[in-house]
């Protein structure tokens, strides 16, 4: 009885060591469970800790966004391109796809050159000199404009 106890217990094992053995599921285990992070993520269970390191600082970015919109109702924010970005000088910001910035943040968003784009009522602009503004789109006088400028950094 106690044999076939430890046969039920041993096939699966055998059966999942032999799976990570392939190449490819290998790859997958030691580049992403037992990675770096991995040792770091047991260290610090705080959620918030380990979206700061695996994420960076686009998600410090993000929470900020988070931070100074939290209080405003109904907001929908028009999102750069990542390109857009990159070109005013800040390299280590990249954008999300809008449903992915909604999971980070709780705030819906949208891209330049989705159909919903002219109902943003904020929009994230960074300068020439790299400075990021939160602006409320009423206050930009020509919307059609920026949102053209933001469209052209689109791949």
């Amino acid at each position: 009885m106690l044999f076939k106890k430890v046969n039920l217990f041993l096939y699966p094992v055998l059966v999942i060591v032999l799976f990570f053995t392939i190449p490819f599921y290998n790859q997958w285990l030691y580049g992403r469970v037992l990675s770096n992070n991995f040792l770091f993520e047991i260290k610090h269970l705080d959620p918030e800790a380990r979206k700061i390191q695996r994420y960076g600082y686009s998600y410090t970015v993000y929470e900020d966004i988070t931070g100074a919109l939290k209080h405003r109702k109904n907001v929908t924010l028009l999102l750069p391109p990542t390109n857009y970005v990159k070109a005013r000088k800040l390299t280590d910001l990249s954008m999300p796809e809008p449903a992915v910035f909604y999971y980070f943040t709780g705030i819906r968003a949208v891209w330049p050159n989705s159909r919903e784009a002219a109902t943003a009522n904020w929009v994230f602009v960074v300068d020439s000199r790299g400075s990021m503004n939160l602006i409320k789109m009423e206050l930009i006088r020509n919307q059609d404009s920026l949102i053209n400028d933001y469209k052209r950094y689109i791949k």
